[in-house]
């Protein structure tokens, strides 16, 4: 026999999962501090105008961090867009003239699919690689959307992302969310 839980199961299940949030959002306290900080240095985050030595002075409080970070958006966009394409099809295994042709299909595919159909990919892609160098760790969520029926990636920020704040890897990760 099939049961289905009464409520007062579900909401067991539902406070546990609340308990398990918010132990993991408070063990992650000091690196969200840090991080709301790093955003300000960098004028990103939006500062009090009143602390700004005179009107109009601009906001950045270290330059050369945020030249950093953006040089190392443009080397790692370069990276992920090389002029053939962003994906790069190999045979894994014992090569076949037929295994070479399908390789060649499905990156030809794949890079039309991720440059000329999925038009935020690039973009989606760029947003990422700025906040990388900042926040030290950045997500993507791949899923078939179903607004347009299309397979999509896109960028999860990291303080959207809760996870226990000692796992090394999602693979061994006991809950995320």
């Amino acid at each position: 026999d099939f049961a289905i839980p009464g409520p007062r199961v579900g909401a067991a299940v539902a406070d546990r999962l609340v308990e398990y949030c918010e132990v993991d959002l408070s063990a992650r306290q000091d690196w969200e501090a840090m991080v709301d900080r790093a955003l300000v240095l960098l004028g990103i985050n939006k500062v009090d105008m009143d602390k700004l030595p005179f009107p109009g002075a601009a906001a950045v409080q270290h330059p050369i961090i945020a030249e950093a970070c953006t040089q190392f958006q443009a080397n790692a966009i370069e990276e992920f867009f090389p002029a053939t394409g962003p994906v790069q099809g190999s045979v894994a295994g014992a090569a076949t003239q037929e295994s070479e042709a399908q390789a060649s299909r499905a990156e030809g595919f794949m890079n039309f699919q991720l440059t000329a159909i999925d038009t935020d990919y690039y973009g989606d892609t760029d947003q990422m690689l700025f906040y990388l160098p900042i926040i030290g760790s950045v997500f993507r969520k791949a899923f078939h959307d179903p607004r347009d029926q299309m397979p999509k990636a896109r960028y999860v920020k990291s303080e959207d992302f809760i996870a226990p704040y000692g796992a090394r890897d999602l693979k061994n990760c006991p809950r995320y969310a």
